[in-house]
């Protein structure tokens, strides 16, 4: 797992963007498997179906629908593998949402409510079942637990984990060190748009990163 970080401004936070053709890149190459896609000509239909996934930091306004239920929200991302073609299944639609729901411990257990009526914790468990149902060889995460409470963190930090043990690569662009040196293997420190710093293995610590980008400014 993959941590990029610096402070405001250092253009860390843009790189995962990029990587989804969500923001223009001036350049680069994105590596996916056997694939190799032009960042600069990149969209977010062709990651999508590269096997790339984003969860913004911006739940409800980037990641979700808030005014859909629960159920249409989380079966966003595999409408075609729970409806016929012709019509939406609302039986598997209800039934899909209800498993995630009980995996990824969505609380409270009804699937009808309003996807922006969730906390914060929620709402980010909710994105991680809509977006890891379709197994994700790359995750593109911002600020994975910003306004989620510490049970909650625990819940996605453990999703998050599993996934990269299934083989995912992850990327997550953080402003939390304590939260990158619980989770990365390795750490890229920012500063004006270019990586400054590596810090990997035993290396990696809260300090460590803090004293990092702080060297930067």
């Amino acid at each position: 797992m993959v941590g990029l970080t610096g402070l405001i401004g250092s253009g860390y936070d843009e790189v995962i963007y990029m990587a989804y053709g969500a923001v223009p890149a001036a350049g680069g190459v994105l590596e996916l498997g056997s694939r190799s896609i032009d960042l600069p000509t990149l969209r977010p239909r062709e990651a999508i179906a590269a096997g790339c996934i984003l969860i913004p930091s911006d739940r409800p306004g980037a990641g979700a629908v808030p005014t859909l239920n629960v159920t249409e929200n989380v079966n966003l991302a595999v409408l075609g593998d729970v409806s016929r073609s012709w019509a939406l299944a609302d039986t598997k639609l209800a039934d899909n949402a209800a498993a995630l729901a009980e995996r990824f411990d969505i609380r409270p257990r009804n699937p009808a409510l309003l996807f922006g009526a969730l906390s914060g914790g929620n709402q980010q468990k909710a994105l991680i079942a809509k977006w890891f149902q379709t197994s994700p060889s790359l995750m593109l995460l911002d600020e994975p637990t910003q306004g989620v409470d510490v049970g909650a963190r625990a819940q996605v930090f453990s999703a998050i984990a599993k996934a990269a043990e299934e083989g995912a690569t992850v990327l997550c662009a953080s402003s939390d060190y304590e939260q990158l040196s619980a989770i990365c293997d390795r750490v890229l420190v920012f500063s004006r748009g270019e990586v400054i710093e590596q810090i990997a293995g035993d290396r990696i610590s809260k300090s460590a990163i803090a004293e990092a980008c702080y060297r930067s400014a």
